[in-house]
């Protein structure tokens, strides 16, 4: 206790004082204080004493108070829960202020609060009583953190295992102690990360709970939409190297949604169409693979093998030159063909054996087109080029009597050149005959009359050349 004395000191300077506080303790100062061990009503006398030996005294009752006890209890509790305060101060009929921490402050006897972060805070009671008296208590108390569940999945596809990877988050100041995994099917799991095989396509709520080491839970709901898987599949037509090999996409989903494709031939190349078409350049079996995408990002994938046959080998044969008017023998060398066919028809006996014989009146060139038991086809080309050489072979002997043989005069190929001029004299150079589009049907004849046996004399020559056959002719009847 401090006591304040109030004694006139300015009239009666020099005065002396004695303090006697009740409890066996005295002091000589102006204005003293005083520790009481225990409360109680003390009776303080105060005197005073001048230098002159006049002296005086007074009594007054002192009533001292109990100090209250200032105390309290709680929970440490997690974030976005309730904090409450249990006031245990003694004795009874206290005030009370508290500080919670946070700038928040109550006179409530029991309050309860809710803190917006966590942390740790410093609590302070201050318990007073009626007179005054005071107690303060602090105590800290730990809010302790949420933690934050979160995740991510893999594109859920019906029939493959959906991957779930754990984002999970908490304070550094704690930790997660276990997590609850429930898949929306009616299934859970308890592993970190864990991988689940949905029986059904749809929608499903997935929910994970996380509980730190303080014992808070926390959780969070994710939708989890399981697509349909693609059904891959194709069908193609074997076909022959260095030719169109078309591939027919049968891939399937249930929703009808947009496909995705890509190829993988066997040979190196790839493509991305829906239903391409590619050209081998060598022969044997080719594995081919097809992956279909969802645009979920759902695959299926097949493998075929596909058989590419090799070309039947064709040589038409070695260019060639022929006299106009005559013909060549073409020999082709063929390996595997069953079917053969020349182009153009123009100048060949049969266009469809490997050996026909060719008259062309043109140069020509001559395409050979093989076709095996597989249906490959194979060509190749010969060039047989046309000489207007004049070429002409001439019977010297004519026996007109019908029996068929040499009855009129034959010059072989001259119907063919057009420009050809014949002329036919007796021994003594009369021309007995003319003919420039001359057909092979003079019988010994002159103008009607049957000209003797013996021997006559030929000439023929060209509008548009110098070249000239000359000959006898032997006629001969009756033979």
């Amino acid at each position: 206790s401090n006591f304040i004395n109030t004694t006139d000191t300015i009239l009666t300077p020099n005065l002396s004082f004695n303090w006697n506080f009740g409890d066996g303790f005295f002091s000589n100062e102006y204005s003293p204080s005083h520790l009481y061990s225990s409360n109680n009503n003390y009776n303080i006398t105060l005197g005073v004493s001048s230098t002159d030996g006049c002296s005086s005294s007074t009594t007054k009752i002192l009533a001292v108070s109990p100090i209250p006890s200032a105390n309290f209890s709680f929970n440490d509790v997690c974030f976005n829960e309730t904090a409450i305060f249990q006031n245990s101060s003694i004795p009874g009929g206290l005030s009370f202020s508290w500080d919670l921490g946070d700038g928040n402050t109550t006179i409530f006897n029991d309050p309860s609060h809710n803190y917006l972060a966590a942390g740790s805070y410093n609590v302070q009671l201050i318990s007073s009583s009626n007179s005054g008296c005071l107690d303060t208590l602090v105590k800290i108390i730990n809010i302790n953190p949420l933690p934050y569940p979160n995740f991510t999945f893999t594109n859920a596809c019906y029939g493959s295992a959906t991957q779930f990877a754990n984002n999970s988050l908490i304070s550094s100041t704690d930790s997660i102690y276990n997590y609850l995994w429930d898949f929306g099917d009616g299934q859970n799991s308890i592993v970190e990360n864990p991988s689940h095989l949905y029986l059904n396509e749809g929608l499903f709520n997935v929910k994970l709970s996380t509980t730190s080491g303080n014992g808070c839970l926390n959780d969070t709901l994710i939708d989890v939409v399981v697509n349909p898987f693609p059904s891959a599949n194709f069908t193609f037509l074997e076909a022959c190297i260095n030719q169109d090999l078309i591939f027919t996409n049968q891939s399937l989903i249930s929703d009808a949604s947009p496909l995705t494709f890509n190829w993988e031939f066997g040979d190196g190349q790839t493509s991305s169409i829906e239903n391409p078409i590619n050209i081998y350049n060598s022969s044997g079996i080719k594995t081919v693979k097809l992956i279909t995408s969802s645009s979920f990002g759902c695959k299926d994938s097949i493998e075929k093998t596909v058989e590419v046959f090799p070309l039947p080998t064709v040589f038409a044969g070695k260019d060639t030159t022929v006299s106009k008017g005559y013909s060549v023998q073409l020999l082709a060398f063929i390996s595997g063909g069953i079917n053969f066919n020349w182009s153009p028809l123009e100048g060949l006996n049969n266009n469809t054996i490997f050996n026909p014989e060719a008259s062309p009146t043109l140069t020509t060139d001559y395409i050979l087109e093989v076709t095996d038991f597989n249906g490959c086809i194979n060509s190749d080309t010969l060039n047989i080029e046309v000489i207007n050489d004049f070429k002409l072979f001439v019977n010297n002997v004519v026996t007109p009597n019908g029996n068929g043989e040499n009855d009129t005069w034959y010059v072989e190929n001259i119907e063919s050149l057009s420009t050809a001029r014949v002329y036919i004299y007796n021994r003594r150079g009369t021309e007995i005959y003319y003919d420039d589009n001359y057909k092979n049907d003079w019988n010994g004849y002159l103008n009607d009359d049957e000209l003797p046996d013996g021997t006559y004399y030929y000439i023929i020559n060209f509008t548009d050349s110098d070249k000239v056959y000359r000959g006898a002719i032997t006629l001969l009847r009756n033979k």
